[in-house]
């Protein structure tokens, strides 16, 4: 079980200066937080998101694990932790789940109102594209994925063929989202009908991963 020292008196948390400057760092001095579950060519533990919860003082982190194909992004995780590098794990989301392919990045952050919004990418099993939904909950142990809303389908925005990779800022009273998109490529009709074959259009060369930006009033509705 984790356990933390009493944080004290609170400095102004970086998370709410609005403007401030990030501190440069050297990547080659990075430690290493989590191990992928094997070695060799598609074995990765990535997709990292931060959230640091000012009221607590304790960093969430998401992170997803990937095998090799045809296993794909298996598994995707939140860990906890006191000082932002010793995570420990405290939840859990396979792709069996939601009855998909594969999962991609997720983001984790406590809204304005105080509710927990976790937000997932992965394949939607109807149409073998790319989505991206989201999860709310009084704490991030408390997600349940069964519960999960429509964010983004592509069906829902025209030219695109996928949606996912979300990133998320709160910028004032608005919810600033961050995404990687598919746009529709143009090609014969009889490619066309099997561009998403594979379940992941970005891994074919029909599309180019492009930076689509939306933005909310209550975190849920973009």
């Amino acid at each position: 079980m984790l356990r933390c020292r009493s944080p004290g008196r609170r400095p102004l948390s970086h998370s709410r200066r609005l403007g401030a400057v990030a501190p440069l760092f050297n990547p080659l001095t990075g430690i290493v937080v989590r191990q992928p579950g094997g070695e060799g060519p598609g074995w990765w533990a990535g997709a990292p998101g931060v959230f640091h919860d000012a009221d607590t003082r304790l960093f969430y982190l998401t992170y997803r694990l990937r095998q090799p194909r045809p296993v794909r992004g298996g598994i995707t995780r939140i860990a906890m932790s006191c000082n932002g590098i010793a995570f420990q794990d405290i939840w859990e989301c396979r792709k069996e789940q939601l009855d998909s392919e594969s999962i991609e990045r997720c983001a984790l952050m406590k809204g304005l109102d105080g509710v927990w919004r976790w937000y997932v990418s992965y394949v939607d099993p109807e149409t073998s594209q790319w989505r991206t939904d989201v999860v709310e909950a009084d704490s991030p142990e408390q997600l349940d994925v069964t519960r999960r809303r429509k964010v983004f389908v592509s069906a829902d925005l025209e030219g695109v063929e996928g949606i996912k990779d979300p990133y998320l800022i709160v910028l004032g009273r608005l919810y600033y989202m961050v995404s990687s998109i598919g746009l529709s490529p143009k090609m014969p009709a009889a490619q066309a009908r099997a561009k998403h074959a594979t379940g992941d259009i970005f891994n074919t060369g029909l599309t180019v991963s492009s930076t689509g930006l939306s933005v909310s009033h209550n975190g849920t509705d973009f």
